[in-house]
């Protein structure tokens, strides 16, 4: 009996099933892998490595060229408002992305209708939207953040209401039971069940803010006064003059705000899943 042969355990079994899947997606997943290496990763390291060095390439020259832009006037104004944007922005398409939501959940039979006229927005031509906010406000940086909301509100509202339909309806009997009202099931049934859904929509609020330039040259053109002056027109411009130094270094920085921005939503809503 001593020398009988031990049956796996169900864990066991578990893990090596879910390796050989693992297996199987890294196998279906290498092309685009390799892909990404090759055509984004590759060259973009690349880049960085190029950022530390002047004269084409010969001199090490370590952060010079970072202390050179940042301590640049345009670079420091063009950085600011694209925070300002940023900020303004999310916090604006969540709050009223939300509030659409939890509309939407309200007329649940008349939701169809009302989601596809919200969509409208988000399919219109650049050109339409920039001319129906110009009608509203002159060009400012409150202008941008108007047609941001103007485009993908509804967008986000759709969005968020599909995670609300994911809600068990037993939560919200319990919550009745225990004496809440509407906006305390709000509050402490609806928003931590959507918290994963409304991390995902800040990211992609953080991509249509950087893919807003096209709404901005719009606008106001490639030399916008102001506030309208934004991180992708210092690019732009660097790119017109043959700055490539400029160029690279704010390219860079930009990417690695961007992963900034992202870990810091990871961040938050892991901190979030555990105070849950």
């Amino acid at each position: 009996m001593k020398n009988a042969r031990k049956k796996p355990s169900s864990i066991m079994i578990f893990t090596a099933r879910n390796r050989r899947r693992y297996l199987t997606g890294l196998l279906w997943a290498a092309p685009f892998l390799i892909g990404a290496v090759i055509f984004l990763l590759a060259p973009f390291l690349r880049l960085t490595w190029g950022t530390l060095f002047r004269g084409g390439g010969r001199r090490f020259a370590g952060f010079d060229n970072y202390r050179e832009v940042f301590a640049s006037e345009a670079f420091r104004m063009a950085a600011l408002h694209t925070v300002l944007l940023l900020a303004v922005s999310l916090i604006c398409i969540i709050s009223i992305g939300v509030l659409l939501a939890l509309f939407l959940k309200s007329i649940k039979d008349h939701a169809p209708l009302v989601m596809a006229a919200g969509l409208v927005p988000f399919l219109m031509p650049a050109l339409a939207a920039v001319m129906a906010v110009r009608f509203i406000c002159p060009d400012s940086l409150w202008s941008l953040c108007l047609m941001h909301l103007w485009k993908y509100a509804g967008f986000y509202g759709v969005l968020l209401a599909a995670a609300m339909n994911q809600i068990p309806d037993d939560y919200y009997e319990a919550a009745q039971m225990e004496g809440a009202g509407y906006w305390k099931q709000v509050r402490i049934v609806t928003l931590p069940c959507i918290r994963e859904m409304m991390g995902f929509a800040v990211i992609l609020g953080v991509v249509h803010t950087f893919l807003g330039y096209r709404e901005a040259l719009l606008l106001a053109g490639t030399h916008p006064p102001g506030q309208l002056y934004l991180i992708q027109h210092y690019i732009s411009n660097n790119f017109e003059q043959m700055n490539q130094m400029h160029l690279s270094v704010a390219a860079v920085s930009v990417v690695f705000a961007m992963c900034l921005c992202v870990g810091a939503v990871w961040a938050g809503r892991r901190w979030l899943y555990g105070k849950a």
